[in-house]
This record gives structure tokens, sequence and C-alpha cells, in this order.
């Protein structure tokens, strides 16, 4: 799952939180 329009992207079970201010 990679929702990188809501700025978080979850990589194998891992939640990244990205910042896109």
């Amino acid at each position: 799952m990679d929702d990188t329009a809501d700025g978080v992207k979850m990589d194998a079970g891992e939640v990244t939180l990205v910042n896109h201010g």
C-alpha cells in the first residue's frame, strides 16, 4: 500500500511518514 498522495508511505508493514510540506 503506497499512499503518497496522503503523505504516508507504508512499506513491508513499516510506516514511514513523508513530509511534503
